[in-house]
This record gives C-alpha cells, sequence and structure tokens, in this order.
C-alpha cells in the first residue's frame, strides 16, 4: 500500500485503521457499527453470506460442524480481522457457522458494497487478502496442533 496518511483510529479495528486514510474515507459509508449479542449466529452453513463483519470489541468464532453434530472452532477473529472472507473469495466451506463469542461490537458491511471495492480500490482488496492469508494459517495451525499436542501441551 501507498504511504498514505492512515485512516482514523476510532475504527477500532486494525484491518480498517490499516487503510489509507482516502480508502477509509471512500468506504466509510458503507460501514455500519452494530451490537453483537453473546452466542448470536451471523451465518449459518448454506446461508448465502451477506455482510462481513469487522469487529472492534466483539469475538467471533468461526465453527465447523461434524456429521455427528459436534462443533470444532477452526477460527477466532477479533478487532485484528474481519468474518465472512467467503465473500470476495467465493463459497467455500471454510466454516459452516459464525457465532458471536464475545459481545460487543462491529461495523458490518454489505456484500454488494464488499465485491464492489473489491474490485475498485486495490488497497481494499490487498488488505482483505493479507487477512485471509493470516486466517488460513490460524486455520492451519490449528489443525496441526489439534493432531499433534494433547490438551496439556
Amino acid at each position: 500500500m501507498p504511504a498514505v496518511e492512515k485512516a482514523s483510529s476510532k475504527t477500532q479495528n486494525l484491518l480498517l485503521a490499516a487503510l489509507p486514510k482516502n480508502v477509509f474515507d471512500t468506504i466509510e459509508p458503507a460501514l455500519k457499527l452494530v451490537d453483537l449479542k453473546l452466542d448470536e449466529v451471523l451465518w449459518e452453513m448454506d446461508e448465502k453470506r451477506k455482510h462481513i463483519y469487522f469487529p472492534t470489541s466483539a469475538m467471533i468464532c468461526l465453527l465447523y460442524e461434524t456429521e455427528d453434530g459436534e462443533s470444532i472452532e477452526v477460527g477466532m477473529t477479533g478487532r485484528q480481522g474481519l468474518v465472512g472472507v467467503v465473500t470476495f473469495i467465493g463459497d467455500a466451506q471454510m466454516a459452516k457457522r459464525a457465532v458471536v463469542m464475545n459481545p460487543g461490537q462491529a461495523y458490518v458491511m454489505k456484500a454488494k458494497d464488499v465485491e464492489k471495492y473489491f474490485e475498485e480500490i486495490p488497497d481494499f482488496q490487498e488488505i482483505c487478502m493479507l487477512y485471509t492469508q493470516t486466517l488460513l494459517a490460524q486455520i492451519s495451525q490449528n489443525v496441526i496442533c489439534n493432531r499433534l499436542h494433547s490438551i496439556d501441551q
């Protein structure tokens, strides 16, 4: 990203704050601050993703459910990330459910706006893709640790 004045820290989401100010100013009208409640389900497996969430104080857990009905946490996102990467990378089944594990707030952006900004604003696309790489690394690390380590370790 070019060296441009950074967005205001008022967002409290580190991805949004990392955007150049002019980019943040462009996308800001599409962001809506919402309150998220404990155990609120943001999406279920077969639902089309209608929004992405940029948590500011909430923690959101990404769950995958087995055929036996057991839930396995595959990722967790807080103010350092976003929830809903499938909105811009395609309808992959990275998680079957997103649930609020710690109540708080998040900025929400409609999928149509995400797709528009992803195509039109290289800095927005870059920050989304960099976070996606981080999320994939987190999921991979969880898999490795679950396979190779006991709970005590």
